[in-house]
């Protein structure tokens, strides 16, 4: 019988797994990428360690479907595209999706993972704050196998506020066991860089001078003879000159 159920696991199930959960914040979008290593644990054949890992998680936590077997997609349900790599004790599994920033507080892996969290864009500030409650992480309650998470979030954002365990160049990292009690907080630098000025008058190309230069090349193009019978009169105006003073 086929049993409808909320689908919120990034299937850790029974294995020993460990877990790293890659965050990139940019341009006000969020790419998300759980990355589960499932090691060949408790009696299991590697096929049935490979089979416990579902092949489409709906990308939303309120996403209702049906446990279907074979593990098939359903029309108009968003899934997380998933990949895989074996290895002679196990699988690396993949799970990929680029949320926008306002959609990602519904995600399959944050609402799974904290009891409570915010996204706040203060616009009058020019600030993103991302925070999350310091009561450790739910994944470990729902799957007594998984040992670590690793939480690693970069951001080409300026950084004015974090409580990371590691900082490398950009990317900010958290570290969660089963009893780690902490919380994620990231503020960020969401000041938008000034736009080339849009007053002619204050673009270089559009000064007056650059208009009188324009309009004075348009002249010479339309009019070469003219042009030619003035140079020629100039020139021989400055010769006459020049003669009536070598003669003094």
């Amino acid at each position: 019988m086929k049993k409808i159920f909320l689908l919120v696991i990034v299937s850790f199930l029974l294995c020993g797994c460990t877990a790293n959960v890659n965050i990139n914040i940019s341009n006000d979008k969020i790419e998300e990428e759980v990355v589960i290593n499932a090691p060949i644990e408790n009696g299991l054949t590697k096929e049935q360690t490979y089979n416990q890992f579902r092949k489409f998680i709906p990308i939303y936590a309120d996403t209702i479907v049906a446990d279907t077997e074979p593990d098939e997609q359903v029309t108009g349900i968003k899934y997380y595209n998933r990949t895989e790599q074996t290895y002679n004790n196990g699988y690396i599994f993949n799970y990929r999706y680029t949320f926008s920033l306002n959609d990602y507080l519904n995600s399959q892996t944050l609402k799974n993972a904290f009891q409570s969290y915010s996204i706040i864009t203060d616009n009058s500030k020019e600030t993103i704050e991302l925070s999350t409650d310091n009561g450790g992480m739910l994944f470990f309650n729902n799957y007594p196998s998984l040992s670590e998470v690793k939480v690693n979030i970069s951001t080409d954002y300026k950084v004015l506020e974090h409580n990371a365990d590691s900082v490398n160049n950009n990317t900010y990292t958290w570290n969660f066991t089963t009893t780690t009690r902490k919380s994620i907080h990231l503020k960020l630098d969401n000041h938008k860089e000034q736009q080339e000025p849009s007053n002619p008058s204050e673009n270089p190309s559009t000064s007056p001078s650059s208009k009188e230069k324009s309009e004075f090349s348009k002249f010479l193009n339309k009019h070469p003879v003219l042009v030619a019978v003035c140079a020629i009169a100039i020139f021989l105006i400055f010769v006459i000159i020049i003669s009536k003073l070598s003669k003094r």
